[in-house]
């Protein structure tokens, strides 16, 4: 026997050195798939195309306003959506195969939602279903009890759902919803503010911390109220855990979160020794084995990344002030114990907190510490009232105890949120910084340092994440943004940087989630000159953003059309008061930035047919020059006054790239460049437009003219040459439109 266990200790270190370098080659593997997987799907044109699709449902969700089914074809898995079209709609389940008619197109990369599906549940294909066609379901007893199952647990979520709508008012409602089960079809867009600002917007993503704390409330309930042997209590918990995840709608994080703990309650169900590292690379390998693209999600990173800095450093930091902990209050002993969790995870997430969302919470290390552990008993509160279900008669004293909690809860959010300086924004560090930070938190532990040596590498560590050593990419770039509604055009020249429009929808922060983040990614801080091209809010309500966030802005060229839209006057109200140069156009002007010329020429008509055309009519008109290359924006300006401002101003009407007039939406512009077009009074190599929902550009096609789409296209980026120019496009088709 004891041989035996001499043995055993020669062969394990070649055994854990096989299987590193198993790991090794399995993610370069993966990584290698990753890009040429992603280098296909770039190319492909990602147009909305009506299309039958047949294949058999492989997943399942119920997302509140329609149902979600992931199709298994033989091109690939494709991500369906079914709105509620109409009560005759059948209704598709697990195994079922099937006809539909759908609006099909290629995952879009400059869209974050579209890139997490990707990555999420290894499709590269999104549709929308118009018709159930055909279904014939499974015969099979297992998928029929499947189905039923599933069944069951989602009518069991839509009856927690109405209950709670009808029983807490709003926006608790909605709160409870989004903290308990990740019930989504609610609009919290203030009350997530108040979270991110607080550094605790993860508390609203049903995810690894809620799936650990319904673990923790079950086990330590078992544990007080039912004599069991300690191992039934785990596989109840582990049991009960799988059910909340079933519950929560099997949302990717909360599976991951899910199958690293039971990895974990397998070990302990084993009693042997384990190490805390061996099991998160078991539930890594279950995962990225299941779906290697989950490598490349950011949750996933995020997750693995906290588990890892907790485990590695935690026990690090208590072992080096246990003397001092050993010495003072239990309370301010726990306390102390918390931040140091805290401290250890956001450590390890900091440069991928940095480097997806570009900013990073200065007040989460102290408000973690007092409103996890809230979130925590809010979380318990909600899944308690949940049993009320079966309890009528104590149902509306409990409701009125948890919107006073809840109420509660929602004010220290805000007290955090509310504190100056608790969001910085950042650039994207390098992937060389990021490297050699991981390096120095990783050598640390590894040496008897002294508590100031140990300060002094964390905050070396964390300046060389701030430090940018990457040079811009390109000296001299237009990209003109996938901003949705609205135009956003950026010009690069040299360290000049000019925003021509900044987006913008009244229900989304353009200026938060696409322009700032493109900026950021690029290491812009300075912007020269932003031009709004005429007030209408599609084109500058993503400009409130930037002037109350990270951004310096030394100019903002106008137009002398009053506005009567109350967000226009409240923007130049904030420009005002942060004393930003105010540039009225009353004529054609110039502006230089250092080797691209702009010409502006505005554009007044105080009369016009409804509210919509007199915003369009009043448009500026901007020639960009370089060198060679030319630019003629037409913004929101009809076609012939484009050309009425062109004659007027003996403009040269030859131009390397021409926007195409109120984003192709009027047949009238589209006829009338054509027209241009083809008497040779206008010409252009090639035409960019912010939509391709317009029937009337695919003229263009007949003066062989490349035509490219911010909405199919994502964001295009014109790289300016001394003599020719290229595109850079996320989304390239072969055949532009």
């Amino acid at each position: 026997m004891r041989k035996l266990i001499i043995l055993s200790k020669i062969y394990q270190y070649p055994l854990y050195y096989l299987l590193f370098l198993f790991l090794s080659l399995y993610l370069i593997f993966i990584y290698l798939q990753y890009k040429i997987e992603t280098q296909l799907v770039k190319y492909n044109n990602s147009q909305w195309k009506q299309q039958e699709v047949s294949g058999i449902v492989v997943f399942k969700n119920d997302a509140g306003e329609c149902f979600e089914y992931i199709i298994k074809t033989l091109q690939g898995r494709i991500f369906v959506s079914e709105y509620k079209l109409s009560e005759d709609t059948p209704e598709l389940f697990f195994a079922d195969k099937v006809i539909l008619k759908c609006r099909l197109k290629n995952i879009g990369f400059q869209n974050v939602y579209e890139k997490y599906l990707y990555n999420s549940y290894n499709i590269d294909k999104i549709a929308i279903i118009e018709d159930v066609i055909s279904v014939v379901p499974s015969n099979r007893l297992v998928d029929k009890l499947y189905n039923k199952f599933f069944t069951g647990i989602f009518y069991l979520r839509n009856v927690i759902i109405d209950y709670v709508k009808k029983t807490i008012p709003s926006p608790y409602n909605n709160l409870i919803l989004r903290i308990t089960i990740g019930y989504k079809d609610t609009e919290l867009n203030e009350i997530e503010k108040y979270f991110q600002s607080a550094g605790v917007i993860h508390v609203l993503v049903v995810s690894g911390l809620h799936v650990g704390f319904v673990y923790l409330f079950l086990y330590t309930f078992l544990k007080f109220v039912i004599i069991f042997p300690r191992e039934i209590k785990i596989i109840l918990s582990m049991f009960g855990v799988i059910l909340y995840t079933l519950l929560t709608g099997c949302s990717p994080p909360v599976v991951r979160a899910t199958i690293i703990l039971v990895c974990f309650c397998i070990t302990l169900l084993l009693k042997r020794e384990h190490s805390v590292y061996h099991s998160l690379s078991l539930a890594a390998i279950i995962i990225l084995i299941s779906n290697p693209r989950n490598l490349f999600n950011p949750s996933f990173q995020l997750s693995f990344c906290a588990c890892f800095g907790i485990s590695y450093y935690y026990r690090f930091l208590n072992n080096k002030i246990k003397e001092y902990l050993e010495k003072i209050n239990f309370i301010v002993r726990y306390i102390v114990q918390l931040f140091l969790v805290t401290f250890s995870a956001q450590i390890f997430t900091l440069p991928l907190v940095m480097y997806y969302f570009n900013k990073i919470s200065i007040v989460g290390l102290i408000s973690n510490i007092i409103i996890i552990p809230i979130s925590s008993v809010m979380l318990w509160l909600g899944l308690g009232y949940y049993t009320t279900l079966l309890i009528p008669n104590i149902s509306y004293p409990m409701a009125r105890i948890v919107t006073f909690c809840y109420s509660i809860y929602l004010e220290i959010i805000k007290f955090f949120s509310n504190l100056p300086f608790s969001v910085i924004n950042t650039f994207s560090p390098s992937s060389f910084s990021m490297l050699v930070y991981f390096l120095i938190l990783l050598v640390i532990p590894r040496y008897s340092f002294k508590i100031k040596t140990i300060i002094f590498g964390f905050l070396i560590s964390v300046t060389i994440l701030f430090i940018n050593i990457t040079p811009a990419k390109y000296k001299h770039r237009i990209t003109f943004l996938n901003v949705g509604l609205g135009d956003c055009v950026i010009i690069f020249d040299d360290d000049k940087v000019c925003l021509i429009d900044t987006g913008g929808e009244l229900n989304f922060d353009v200026g938060k989630y696409i322009v700032s983040a493109y900026l950021l990614k690029n290491k812009v801080k300075e912007i020269e000159y932003v031009i709004i091209s005429h007030p209408h809010y599609p084109h500058y309500f993503g400009l409130k953003y930037l002037l109350e966030n990270f951004f310096k802005i030394k100019n903002i060229v106008i137009n002398n059309f009053v506005s009567s839209e109350k967000e226009y006057k409240e923007l130049l109200r904030i420009a005002y008061n942060k004393k930003i140069n105010l540039i009225v156009i009353k004529n054609k002007q110039y502006l230089k930035l250092k080797n691209i010329q702009l010409t502006i020429i505005p554009s007044y008509v105080w009369q016009a047919t409804d509210e919509i055309s007199i915003y369009d009519e009043n448009s500026m008109l901007i020639k960009l020059k370089y060198n060679k290359f030319s630019c003629l924006l037409t913004n929101d300006l009809p076609m012939a006054q484009v050309i009425n401002l062109l004659k007027h101003e003996k403009l040269n009407t030859d131009f390397t790239l021409l926007q195409i007039p109120r984003h192709g939406k009027y047949k009238e512009d589209i006829d009338l460049l054509s027209y241009m077009i083809s008497k040779k009074y206008l010409s252009t190599k090639f035409c960019i437009v912010s939509t391709d929902k317009s029937v009337w550009v695919s003229k263009l096609k007949n003066f062989g003219i490349p035509l490219f789409s911010t909405s199919s296209n994502g964001n295009i980026e014109v790289l300016l040459k001394n003599s020719h120019i290229m595109f850079n496009l996320e989304n390239f088709s072969l055949n532009p439109m």
